[in-house]
C-alpha cells in the first residue's frame, strides 16, 4: 500500500529529527549508525557525564523517553451550572525530565 509506505517514511523521518533534539538525553545503542549518540555537555564531556542538571536523570533510550512523555495528560471537563455549560481544560504539571526534553524539541505545554 503505497499510503502506508508514505506514512511509515515519515513516521521515520520526525523520529530521526526527534532523536537529534534529543540527544543530550539519550544513551546511544551499540551497533546502531540510526541512534544519535549523546550530546556534548558544555564543558566538552562526552557519555553520561554530558547529561544536563536540569534533567536531574540518567541517559535513558528514547524508547523509554516516549514513555515518560507519554505520562503528560490534558483533562477537559465540560460541567453543566444550570442551563450554562462551561469547557475547563487543564495539563498536567510535567516533570523536570519532560519538561526538559519539552524544552530540546522546542515545545511549549501550557
Amino acid at each position: 500500500d503505497p499510503l502506508q509506505a508514505i506514512l511509515s517514511a515519515l513516521s521515520l523521518h520526525v523520529q530521526w529529527h526527534m532523536k537529534r533534539r534529543l540527544a543530550p538525553m539519550l544513551v546511544a545503542k551499540a551497533n546502531s549508525g540510526m541512534e544519535p549518540a549523546i550530546g556534548t555537555g558544555a564543558a566538552g564531556e562526552s557519555g553520561a557525564d554530558a547529561l544536563e542538571p536540569a534533567t536531574g536523570g540518567k541517559p535513558m533510550s528514547f524508547e523509554s523517553l516516549m514513555g515518560c512523555l507519554a505520562g503528560v495528560a490534558r483533562y477537559e471537563a465540560t460541567p453543566r451550572f444550570g442551563r450554562k455549560q462551561v469547557a475547563v481544560a487543564a495539563l498536567s504539571t510535567p516533570a523536570r525530565t519532560q519538561a526538559r526534553a519539552f524544552e530540546l524539541l522546542g515545545v511549549k505545554v501550557r
